[in-house]
């Protein structure tokens, strides 16, 4: 099974040096880079939907009870409008309410004016009233006569564009809330009226002559949660169902372009590491017990559609298992960040098959501290993904600038790639329903539109980025990229053209890494005891001879359970470090002391024998060390250090001298060559005779000494008779 691979000897003194440097400069590390002037509080990530800072308050307030009678929109043509196309909506409308509604009908109704900025979208979305468009009569249809409660029925719009009252001109470019409303009566005795509003947006650009269309850098992540341990055994059936046809990673490479500059991939090794495993057969943790895995074969295809889509493809080899960099800078787990980051390009060009660039972070949630930074940069990391929230304008501007910018460190420059906040919570927008997709769809064209609207004449690179698990539908993904690369306003780039390009000058200042943001963060409970398992495994390593294999798929396993995924999850996490320490206690038990049995001296020293058994398959050093409870009542003369041979079962005697009376516990510990802990000590009781017949000795010399004082005092009172009977005589 493939892993993660130990560093050689000269690669471990580099990243120890790295950690020296970064240990020396994270004090000094200035929070500001070379377009930075100040640090701000952070906001909320860009990767959770947040609203954006500079929204202004509604002046509308928004409409939050639930229509009675609504239609969805599931269909809406043609995805890039023009002039002389036909505007065409669909859906279906259904009865909410309880009671029956009559003389249903639809129509649709288009905003006079462009939205007139992007803060205007979450306004839309929320229920605001502001943006109900104008009514086109011209275009209502009958869709029932009666609809009782929970009915549902189709209906269908269509209107050419030039019957609508969108404009032609250079100063109609923009983006047009678009809506179904829904008339009827919900009694017999009532008017006929507005029973449901349905809004979307229509990105309209009928002088496409007139701009500069803004570049879209698509970053599509392929990721997942890493819930394989040590033995190769999965937490679930999770990652192997995503791989099968119709499942998420699936689904990712059915709508990969054929086009390589589309968009750009980032992948995680971790992932193709644990579909290489998974093809060559696994076993997953059930409620039952350990069984066989049942997808072997579609996690081999899966891994071999992706080496063939990606052979030419735009792609970046994320760092291994993707973690959460800044809470194991914070945990003094900075060599788990360097071992991550420097394995990430040679695993994932190997599973591949044609070399990948790495070098590249991305940090949780998108944003990091200053000593997170210095760190990176020491491990070679030179292109940092953050959210832009991290790095707003300063001073703020009415657009959106390119989102790229040059970050200086004390270890050298890096460049921050800034997800634009928008374009990612489009991306995270539900996908479950074909309304839902085509919502999500819009969404996400509005605001590439507004962009571009923002400044017309001045084109910029705007990164979109959705969430490391998203789990977007093949039709969103497909019509989205179709739409970026034949829509007017829009283009596509690559993360190696925003790369290769200069970095955007406008000025910028780094958030502040709040107490928030900290809070968000693994655990530190699962990242001390995670610290505790490394170094129960390095003293392995100082045991065995050959013990690269062993290290390798702990290494990989506990950097596994250190991604910055399992955010989500502490507790599927912390059950994957419980399986992987019991696997590593299980390993190291191979080499144990076997000596239980109390040890009786004959006096007050004597040799306590200690047997050794080496079960591994690999000749290993140990020492060992005995200690008395209490530590006082037992001299002992520590053993040298013994050599077991594969299979090899080896006794020492070791010299010891027990003061007082009574039996001595003794711990007997392996250790390391350098003395440290091996595993836990077994307790033996050595007891000595020596005590107890010095003791019997004293009570004997005791009672004699006792006769004689007793024989003493009788002589003297026979004495003191005689002399009383001499002189009562006289």
């Amino acid at each position: 099974m493939k892993q993660v691979p130990q560093p050689s000897h000269p690669v471990r003194l580099v990243a120890a040096a790295m950690l020296v440097l970064v240990s020396t400069v994270a004090a000094y590390a200035s929070p500001v880079n070379s377009a930075f002037a100040g640090a701000p509080p952070a906001t909320t990530s860009a990767f959770r939907a947040l609203p954006r800072a500079d929204t202004p308050t509604p002046t509308t307030t928004a409409s939050t009870a639930p229509d009675p009678v609504s239609a969805n929109i599931e269909s809406l043509t043609p995805l890039v409008p023009t002039p002389d196309a036909t505007l065409a909506i669909s859906g279906r409308v259904t009865n909410r309410s309880d009671s029956t509604a009559t003389d249903v009908s639809v129509r649709l109704r288009i905003s006079p004016t462009p939205l007139e900025g992007r803060f205007e979208i979450d306004q839309v979305l929320s229920g605001n009233t502001s943006r109900e468009g104008a009514s086109l009569d011209r275009t209502r249809v009958d869709v029932a006569a009666s609809l009782t409660p929970a009915q549902q029925q189709p209906y269908a719009l269509a209107v050419p564009f030039k019957d609508t009252n969108l404009g032609t001109s250079a100063s109609a470019n923009g983006v047009y809330v678009v809506a179904v409303e829904t008339l009827g009566r919900t009694s017999p005795d009532r008017p006929i009226e507005r029973l449901g509003l349905t809004r979307s947006f229509l990105p309209w650009y009928p002088q496409p002559a007139q701009l500069k269309p803004s570049k879209i850098v698509w970053l599509w992540p392929v990721t997942t949660a890493p819930g394989r341990d040590a033995n190769g055994v999965l937490s679930s059936e999770a990652t192997p169902d995503e791989m099968v046809p119709g499942g998420r990673l699936s689904r990712l490479l059915d709508a990969a372009p054929t086009d390589p500059g589309a968009l750009s991939w980032l992948v995680d090794p971790q992932l193709l590491d644990e579909a290489s495993a998974i093809g060559n057969g696994y076993r997953v943790v059930t409620a039952t017990g350990i069984t066989e895995g049942t997808s072997p074969a579609a996690a081999k295809a899966w891994l071999n559609r992706a080496a063939a889509l990606l052979k030419s493809a735009d792609v970046r080899a994320l760092p291994y298992a993707v973690p959460d960099v800044v809470a194991l800078h914070r945990a003094n787990l900075d060599s788990d960040v360097v071992l991550s980051t420097t394995s990430a390009a040679p695993l994932t060009s190997r599973l591949l098959g044609r070399p990948v660039p790495g070098q590249l972070a991305w940090p949780t949630d998108g944003v990091l501290d200053a000593g997170t930074l210095e760190l990176l940069r020491s491990a070679a990391v030179t292109t940092i993904i953050l959210r832009d929230t991290a790095a707003p304008p300063n001073p703020s501007v009415s657009y959106t600038p390119s989102g790229s910018v040059a970050l200086a460190s004390l270890s050298g420059p890096a460049r921050a790639v800034l997800a634009d906040t928008g374009l990612s919570n489009a991306l995270a927008m539900p996908q479950r329903t074909t309304a839902q997709i085509l919502l999500a769809r819009q969404r996400f064209l509005a605001e590439t539109g507004l962009i571009t609207s923002e400044l017309p004449t001045v084109s910029r690179t705007v990164v979109a980025l959705a969430t490391p698990t998203w789990d977007p539908s093949t039709s969103f993904l497909r019509d989205s990229l179709t739409a970026l690369s034949t829509a007017p306003w829009t283009a596509t780039a690559t993360l190696s053209d925003l790369l290769t390009a200069e970095p955007s000058t406008v000025p910028r200042e780094r958030a502040r890494y709040t107490r928030e943001d900290a809070a968000l963060e693994l655990p530190p409970s699962l990242l001390a005891r995670v610290a505790a398992q490394q170094r129960s495994l390095r003293t392995y390593r100082e045991v065995v001879s050959d013990p690269s294999t062993d290290s390798d798929r702990f290494t990989a396993a506990l950097l596994r359970v250190e991604s910055g995924i399992w955010r989500g999850a502490p507790d599927a996490a912390s059950a994957l470090l419980v399986r992987i320490s019991a696997q590593l206690d299980d390993l190291k038990s191979g080499v144990r002391v076997l000596s239980r049995s109390k040890v009786n001296f004959p006096g007050e020293t004597g040799v306590i024998p200690v047997t050794i058994a080496n079960d591994l398959p690999h000749r290993v050093t140990v020492g060992v060390r005995l200690t008395g409870n209490p530590t006082v009542r037992l001299q002992v003369t520590q053993p040298d250090l013994v050599e077991l041979a594969p299979g090899q079962r080896v006794t020492i005697q070791v010299q010891a001298q027990v003061l007082g009376s009574g039996a001595v516990p003794v711990d007997v510990a392996l250790t390391t060559p350098a003395g440290e802990i091996y595993s836990a000590p077994v307790t033996i009781t050595v007891a000595t005779s020596a005590y107890s017949r010095a003791a019997a000795w004293i009570v004997g010399g005791a009672f004699l000494l006792l006769l004689a004082l007793i024989a003493v005092n009788l002589v003297r009172r026979i004495r003191v008779r005689r002399s009383g009977s001499s002189a009562d005589t006289s």
